[in-house]
């Protein structure tokens, strides 16, 4: 009985369809539907609010880079300089109320507004990713309270002498613009672009000489070079003020490494270190021989004073300049100076070189050559800033031959001297100077003179 029961029961189980009828189905789309359609509104709004993040943050980093673009260029570069670009020749490049465009200028248009004393770039070409994009670049010189100036009448930045800015700061507002959902947004970003000059030195003053240079090349291709006389100074004004002195007599080099150095002197102020003196030298020779470059006693002598007194420097004294000199001294039948690269061969024996190519101190004189110099920014009225150098070179000889074993050309330098200052707001600079180049005759059997005396033509 209970078997029969059950088998009816499992009979009328198995003929039971599973799954959902038609009813069950349009009831579960209608709830779908209706969840969907309460929920479509955020989900559009969700797009909507990433893509304004997009744009904002796009439109964010276009100002950042147009202000880094601006950063990085020079603020001011006279225009007598050269054809340079800086920041004002792009963005401030006149007082045009409509600008001219140069060829691939980057603004697609320029203009100023002379009652805000503002000067517009606009750029609608931000690269090809961001061609929905553009900007307007407003900039406004301003002085240290952060108040508008007008720019010089004339002013321009294409013309030598009247590109001068009228401060050394610049407001910058670069506003990035876009359209979405038919609606102009923007997103502007301001700063401030100062010449990074206005910190640079308040005085700047040097000054450099060198008595004699002579380089040439060796058999094997190495670079030789002597100089003699070297004498360099600098000097700055700011809030920390520094003067410099470097004073090398005489020195050799090979560009392979060999070199040799007669006395020398290196000071700075201010400095921690205690002042150094000028280191001797009696001899000099390249390699350890004469054989290319010898010299004879070098010394540093004058005033070797270099000093910083309420933010002035000062190295040496005008009336008792720092020198470096070479003298004649020594065994060596030069005992000045010789120079010799390789000898040179010709066809004419006659004109075969019977000593080093170039020497010095052959003559009476015992000076072979100097350099002197000074530097003062401590003066008063119209010299309140000055330097000056000097060098001289009394005996040189240049390739020596049979007929004329003095060399075939000679050349004293009696003195050269260069003197600036500026002060007062005036400046002014006054050079000297007198020599004479002599070369041998052989119709004369003597040495001629070329006059390099001033205000006599050269020969």
């Amino acid at each position: 009985m209970s078997r029969s029961l059950g088998d009816r029961l499992r009979r009328r189980l198995a003929n039971t369809d599973d799954g959902f009828g038609i009813v069950e189905t349009l009831v579960s789309m209608l709830i779908f539907g209706i969840v969907a359609v309460a929920t479509l509104p955020m989900l559009i709004g969700g797009l909507t609010a990433g893509r304004t993040a997009q744009l904002n943050l796009q439109g964010k980093a276009l100002g950042q880079e147009r202000l880094e673009q601006m950063r990085n260029l020079p603020f001011h570069v006279a225009r007598q300089n050269g054809q340079y670009l800086d920041v004002l020749d792009i963005y401030f490049r006149d007082t045009q109320t409509t600008g001219a465009l140069a060829p691939a200028d980057r603004c697609s248009a320029r203009a100023y507004d002379a009652a805000t004393k503002t000067y517009a770039c606009t750029i609608t070409a931000l690269g090809t990713d961001y061609g929905s994009f553009r900007q307007v670049v407003r900039t406004q010189f301003l002085d240290f309270q952060r108040n508008v100036l007008t720019p010089p009448p004339g002013y321009t930045s294409q013309t030598a002498g009247m590109d001068s800015p009228v401060a050394n700061l610049l407001g910058v507002t670069v506003t990035t613009s876009w359209t979405q959902g038919g609606r102009v947004r923007s997103f502007p970003v301001r700063s401030h672009i100062a010449n990074a000059q206005a910190d640079d030195s308040l005085i700047r003053v040097a000054m450099h000489s060198s008595a004699l240079k002579v380089t040439s090349e060796l058999a094997g291709g190495d670079l030789l070079q002597f100089e003699g006389g070297l004498v360099s100074s600098e000097g700055s004004l700011t809030t920390g003020s520094t003067a410099s002195l470097s004073v090398a007599a005489a020195r050799a080099a090979q560009a392979s490494g060999a070199s040799a150095t007669g006395s020398t002197l290196s000071l700075n102020a201010p400095s921690a270190a205690a002042p150094e003196t000028a280191l001797p030298s009696a001899n000099g020779q390249l390699n350890g021989t004469c054989e290319i470059v010898c010299f004879g006693q070098t010394a540093v002598s004058g005033d070797q004073s270099v000093t910083v007194t309420s933010g002035q420097p000062k190295v040496s004294l005008a009336t008792d300049p720092v020198t470096g000199s070479l003298r004649r001294t020594g065994a060596n039948v030069y005992r000045g100076f010789t120079y010799n690269n390789t000898p040179l061969l010709s066809a004419d024996p006659a004109l075969r070189l019977t000593g080093p190519m170039v020497s010095g101190g052959t003559g009476s004189t015992t000076e072979v050559l100097q350099g002197a110099g000074y530097l003062d920014a401590a003066g008063t009225g119209a010299t309140a800033v000055r330097s000056g150098s000097s060098v001289a070179l009394p005996v040189l000889e240049l390739f020596p031959t049979s007929f004329a074993p003095a060399g075939v050309v000679q050349v004293t330098l009696t003195g050269a001297s260069l003197q600036c200052s500026s002060g007062s707001g005036t400046g002014a600079v006054v050079a000297d100077w007198a020599g004479e180049v002599r070369y041998w005759s052989g119709a004369t059997g003597a040495y001629l003179p070329f006059s390099l005396a001033p205000g006599a033509p050269d020969q």
